[in-house]
């Protein structure tokens, strides 16, 4: 019989190469879709604006129906989630064997998620704020759609549910 926590690493561990790798693969991808778009567009003479506005317009009609930007955006964050399954690994491993090296590795490690959660946060508080990280654009997209549902129940029922009241209903 297999350890639990021998499973839970292995898990760990797995998970995060086949996530950096698929990232790997995935850039690697994008990187040849780019370069088969410059050379579709160099093909066209200089001469032929028209023909190569077409090619243009279809390569972008192409990327948008087919979600291109959305797939190149993706990558950073397989590979975000990548490392932090190897550190979710790294302090299972860790535990198993010194529980004191493995606090020092947690701290280390916590210092860092930390530091990558703000500069998730931020954009969302700052507008102009430079840094983001992949879930910045996600939190973004849930921040908004909790609004719109908040709209939304005001408009129907003149009040807004909020789990942080303590009656769970608010009159405005």
């Amino acid at each position: 019989s297999v350890p639990g926590s021998a499973v839970r690493l292995n898990t760990l561990w797995f998970l995060s190469l086949v996530l950096g790798l698929t990232c790997a693969l995935g850039s690697i991808l994008v990187r040849q879709w780019a370069r088969r778009y410059r050379r579709l567009a160099s093909r066209t003479s200089g001469q032929d604006l028209q023909g190569r506005a077409y090619l243009r317009e279809a390569v972008h009609r192409a990327l948008v129906t087919f979600r291109g930007r959305e797939v190149a955006a993706s990558l950073p964050a397989l590979l975000h989630g990548s490392l932090f399954l190897f550190f979710a690994g790294i302090v299972q491993f860790l535990w198993s064997i010194h529980h004191t090296v493995a606090i020092i590795i947690l701290s280390v490690i916590v210092l860092v998620t930390t530091i990558y959660l703000i500069f998730t946060v931020l954009p969302l508080v700052y507008l102009a704020c430079p840094y983001h990280t992949p879930l910045t654009h996600i939190l973004w997209r849930v921040l908004q759609l909790g609004l719109f549902l908040c709209h939304r129940t005001y408009r129907n029922t003149g009040s807004i549910w909020c789990p942080l009241s303590p009656d769970a209903r608010l009159k405005l």
